[in-house]
């Protein structure tokens, strides 16, 4: 059987703010697969290093780093339909650094990438069914759950075949550090940030989520509710070790509303945005401050600035 070979292209351009005479090329590179690859989400530290994560969909996808060739494959069991993850870690010569593999049983997506000021590596996304987060010679693996007060079970923890959002954080050489996932009957992650230096590393995850999330598995207590067939938007943040800080619900039952990318600035303030249908209560807090689309039912862009304890600045 034929077998087609499609290709990634990653490329550095060199731009200096003078005049467009000043725009350079540097350098382009290509990552070949046997099936389809894509890119989501990319972005670069104070050293020039850059950061990419995607997916690959049908077969296996290879990589030439400093080290030699990774080759990533599908599991057997999906070969043909699924997708998996891929992480990378590119020099400003364009160079790869070292590549990553993520994925399992189910379908998994890289949607954004984020590095701190020690060059942790974290990535958000969705699975389902059961991955491994752990690219190493270890096991993390995950089943995606939700949480149903009183289910069968000790905990109320029911494994399921619904999406999940997810949060996994590499160290500067790509190894696996921890992995969190967020319990839910169907939820996603868009965007990933972080800031601060040190132990004080904060990270922030948005995304949306249909009927309930669980954002703090390890208690099962810091759940979010909304109606069954349509999203409302959040935030967590959590430590640079992966511990749970706080959650906030950003929404309208009977709407779709989710946040897809999210970014924090040096004061600590937390700026996301996203899209929102009909109108949505953006204050995540006792009070409310709603705003209406324009073109009502349809769907507008908000931006939404909260402060670092996850209070309601403005929208």
């Amino acid at each position: 059987m034929k077998k087609l070979i499609f290709t990634l292209t990653f490329f550095w351009i060199s731009i200096a703010f003078v005049s467009a005479q000043d725009v350079k090329f540097e350098w382009v590179d290509q990552f070949s697969s046997t099936g389809t690859i894509s890119s989501a989400a990319i972005t670069v530290d104070d050293e020039e290093y850059v950061y990419m994560t995607g997916m690959f969909q049908d077969s296996s996808v290879t990589f030439q780093t400093q080290s030699g060739t990774e080759q990533f494959a599908l599991h057997p069991k999906r070969a043909g339909y699924g997708t998996d993850v891929y992480v990378l870690k590119v020099n400003k010569e364009g160079t790869v650094i070292w590549a990553r593999h993520l994925g399992g049983r189910g379908r998994m997506e890289g949607n954004a990438i984020a590095v701190d000021e020690q060059k942790n590596v974290y990535v958000t996304g969705v699975y389902k069914d059961s991955v491994d987060f752990d690219p190493g010679p270890g096991e993390d693996i995950r089943v995606t759950t939700y949480y149903e007060e009183g289910a069968p079970g000790s905990d109320g923890h029911i494994q399921d075949y619904r999406d999940n959002a997810y949060v996994v954080k590499f160290d500067s050489e790509g190894t696996f550090q921890w992995a969190r996932d967020f319990f839910g009957k169907g939820n996603n992650a868009g965007g990933i940030a972080t800031t601060g230096s040190g132990a004080g590393i904060m990270v922030y995850v948005a995304g949306g989520f249909l009927d309930t999330i669980d954002v703090n598995r390890r208690s099962g207590t810091d759940k979010m509710i909304t109606t069954p067939d349509h999203n409302d938007a959040y935030i967590v943040k959590l430590t640079t070790d992966g511990d749970f800080v706080w959650a906030r619900q950003m929404g309208r039952s009977g709407w779709n509303d989710y946040a897809h990318a999210i970014r924090v600035d040096e004061s600590g303030y937390v700026f996301t945005t996203g899209v929102f249908s009909d109108s949505a209560d953006f204050d995540p807090g006792a009070g409310t401050h709603l705003l209406r689309s324009a073109s009502a039912p349809g769907a507008n862009v908000f931006i939404l600035k909260l402060d670092a304890d996850g209070r309601y600045v403005r929208a």
